[in-house]
């Protein structure tokens, strides 16, 4: 596969380059990534505050977020049988 434009996305989401093959990969490399992080916080050992876990949790959601919302976005507006394969994977 090439690039995917799920996982490299700057600014507003490249609609005309994701493609359904993109999603399921990207979905799956975000969460991977994502309960690392979150891991790693929790494996810290430290006394938490805002700025040691919910700021840094709210990172890791907006980038799930970030991801996921062209999917749904897409889903909704050009729907297709591929896409929705995709997107319910």
């Amino acid at each position: 596969m090439s690039e995917n434009p799920l996982l490299n996305m700057h600014g507003l989401p490249p609609f005309s380059k994701i493609k359904p093959e993109h999603i399921e990969p990207a979905i799956n490399e975000v969460l991977k990534n994502s309960r690392q992080q979150v891991d790693a916080l929790l494996a810290a050992g430290k006394s938490y505050s805002w700025d040691n876990l919910v700021v840094p949790l709210e990172k890791i959601s907006e980038r799930v977020s970030c991801t996921w919302s062209p999917i749904s976005h897409m889903n909704a507006v050009v729907n297709n049988d591929k896409l929705r394969d995709a997107y319910n994977a």
